[in-house]
């Protein structure tokens, strides 16, 4: 019982996980009136990084969230939510080292982790993450 109630939730968070990224992809930043849905939606958003299954969806919507707090002109929140899609795809690019994508993603979550530090004044820690990405870059090419 208790592994078929460990499925049924994950595939709930799953299921809101699709539904919130797909909400938050429908939203174009280019138009300041499309971001209202995103607004309603960060609390949730930020409740499904939390809670849902670590895989591609849970890390683009976490660079999607910085995005927004980035926008709002909330770095240090537009940071939390940058670090944490950094975690997610640095483990799915050790899973899989091969994957372009996966490096490919990794050196968004670098770029923009560099953007917000760099707002905040921590100009060291964001030519490090720089850096990473130059370096994830470099592998891409190889591949």
């Amino acid at each position: 019982m208790k592994e078929r109630l460990g499925d049924e939730v994950e595939a709930t968070a799953q299921t809101a996980l699709n539904l919130v990224t797909d909400a938050f992809a429908a939203a174009d930043p280019a138009k300041v009136y499309s971001l209202a849905p995103r607004d309603r939606l960060l609390p949730h958003a930020e409740v499904i990084i939390d809670s849902a299954p670590s895989g591609f969806l849970s890390g683009w919507l976490s660079v999607e969230v910085g995005d927004q707090f980035f926008h709002r002109g909330d770095a240090k929140e537009a940071l939390e939510k940058y670090e944490k899609s950094l975690v997610i795809r640095e483990r799915l690019a050790a899973a899989d080292p091969d994957r372009p994508e996966a490096l490919s993603d990794l050196v968004v979550s670098h770029v923009k982790l560099s953007q917000v530090l760099q707002e905040m004044g921590k100009d060291e820690k964001a030519r490090t993450s720089l850096l990473q990405a130059e370096e994830r870059v470099h592998l891409l090419e190889a591949q």
